[in-house]
């Protein structure tokens, strides 16, 4: 099923509703970081006080403290979105338990579609589409398995389609995108896109990139200095702020979900799966249907720029 484009699509918006839009927002994110500069702090003070204990103990309970932490996330995150999931999958003629497709099923005299899989029912008029798995044909391209850029929680993941319906947003890097595609001028096409894109919110990406390494560069100089505290504190310490630091910059930090949107649509092209939308008539209400994912996007009058 990884060949099949409307899958992976799927999967993409199951993640983002499974985590939640209000997870992981600039207050989780910044509260975050603050506790685990004090679980830091907190680690330092006892290794310099308990001098009896090594340092492999420390290390361990430094990250036996981080695991605690990302499973409450996880655990947060599991807590929200179950509808969303359920309605999502149905949408796509998929059972919300196991996924099984419901094509060529009826419904019974209650309106209920029977999992012949896991035996849950579910109501056939909240099923939108019903179509067969993609099979790969002789000859037709592998895809790739590319690593997609670390992405933040929050509404920068997500945007709201032209017909009020909230869809997983185009990751601004587009790696997964640019590897599926086999045609030259269409990879040209997608990376003139992703250079634009790119641009929006890059000052404020360097410009937090930068202030974040300059912190970490200040507090690993205090800690070398301190007296008592040993060396591999402060390796631990500059290791975690540079990879934070990447993650800013690397990631989909201050992407405005809009902009992305419209300069994606400036240049014909659909904001949540990248599919081209030129050659697309309009519906009656004068939106445009991308045929892949479903999104509704209402074109420029100024006309596509490529």
């Amino acid at each position: 099923m990884h060949v099949d484009r409307r899958v992976q699509l799927l999967v993409e918006r199951l993640g983002l509703a499974a985590r939640g839009w209000s997870i992981g927002g600039p207050i989780t994110l910044a509260a975050v970081v603050l506790i685990g500069f004090a679980w830091v702090a907190l680690i330092i003070a006892l290794s310099a006080t308990i001098r009896f204990v090594g340092p492999p103990v420390w290390i361990g309970v430094f990250l036996a403290g981080c695991g605690v932490l990302g499973w409450f996330l996880v655990l947060r995150a599991r807590g929200s979105g179950a509808r969303d999931v359920v309605r999502l999958t149905l949408e796509e003629g998929l059972c919300p338990c196991c996924g099984y497709n419901f094509i060529g099923l009826a419904a019974d005299a209650d309106g209920c579609i029977p999992c012949p899989e896991c035996g849950s029912c579910w109501l056939e008029s909240r099923i939108i589409r019903r179509e067969p798995f993609a099979v790969p044909s002789e000859g037709s391209p592998i895809p790739r398995i590319v690593p997609r850029a670390i992405r933040f929680d929050g509404d920068r993941s997500s945007v709201l389609d032209d017909r009020s319906q909230r869809v997983a947003l185009v990751h601004p890097w587009m790696r997964r995108e640019l590897a599926a595609l086999t045609d030259r001028s269409a990879r040209r096409r997608l990376k003139r896109v992703r250079r634009r894109v790119l641009c929006v919110g890059l000052v404020f990406r360097l410009a937090a990139t930068l202030i974040f390494s300059g912190a970490a560069v200040i507090v690993t100089l205090v800690v070398l200095g301190g007296p008592g505290i040993p060396l591999w504190w402060a390796v631990l310490m500059i290791a975690g702020a540079w990879a934070f630091a990447a993650a800013i910059f690397f990631g989909n930090f201050a992407y405005r979900p809009d902009e992305v949107k419209r300069v994606m649509l400036d240049r014909g092209l659909c904001p949540c799966c990248t599919g081209s939308l030129d050659q697309l008539q309009p519906q009656p209400d004068g939106l445009v249907q991308c045929p892949v994912c479903r999104a509704a996007w209402r074109m420029g009058a100024s006309g596509v720029r490529t």
